[in-house]
């Protein structure tokens, strides 16, 4: 079956997750010292790390976050994932269909990516291990894929050649005003589309590996819907 996604629905999830972690931080500020956690684990994103007063809404949010939670004075780790390959996962049905799948990423660009099981079991590791201290880690996949990659999967998934089509940067607002619900929210992901291109991030010095390639992910994925 083919594994499909609403993109209204994808940016809907990432909008709640982002006002429950918001909720979280101030819920965390009000523990008590018997209510604490004995360890806490933060997983945030890799570009959400620089404090900056032209973040858009969605970093500044993350990083709010991450700030906080190494305000409770609890042993903490925090995991910055780099671009997870499950969003590549609502396109799918239109490479599967259509040959194609339209892209704000250069086709071309290698970019950090990390398949969502290996962070949860990095997160893991990190939640049974002795608690020390606050420790930042950034975890990536085994090595860097660009969007073209990515068609060269799906085209030998699907059985048919897949194309990227290239969304140039003026046509972004456009784009995001058309898959999520506010003003606000497209000029915020078009900003946040642009640090993560431009790469005006603090790049980490020693990543973890996940050992998730892009080709298993997808085969696994597909596999299991």
């Amino acid at each position: 079956m083919m594994y499909s996604v609403r993109l209204d629905v994808y940016f809907y999830s990432i909008r709640q997750l982002l006002l429950q972690q918001i909720r979280t931080r101030k819920n965390a500020e009000r523990f008590t010292p018997s209510s604490r956690p004995s360890k806490v684990l933060n997983s945030t994103k890799l570009f959400c790390n620089q404090p900056t007063a032209h973040n858009p809404v969605t970093i500044a949010a993350i990083y709010e976050f991450e700030q906080g939670t190494q305000k409770l004075d609890q042993p903490l780790s925090i995991i910055r994932a780099a671009y997870y390959m499950s969003n590549w996962l609502p396109l799918a049905r239109t490479a599967a269909t259509s040959g194609y799948f339209p892209c704000l990423l250069p086709a071309e660009l290698k970019v950090p990516m990390v398949a969502p099981e290996d962070v949860g079991r990095f997160a893991a590791h990190l939640m049974n291990a002795p608690a020390v201290g606050m420790n930042i880690y950034d975890i990536e996949g085994p090595e860097y894929y660009s969007a073209s990659d990515v068609a060269k999967v799906f085209t030998r998934l699907f059985r048919r050649p897949v194309a990227v089509q290239d969304i140039p940067r003026k046509s972004w607002l456009a784009h995001y005003r058309q898959t999520i619900f506010s003003e606000e929210a497209a000029h915020s992901y078009v900003r946040m589309t642009g640090l993560f291109i431009d790469r005006h991030y603090e790049q980490p010095a020693h990543p973890y590996k996940g050992q998730t390639s892009l080709a298993a992910y997808f085969q696994n994925s597909f596999a299991n819907n």
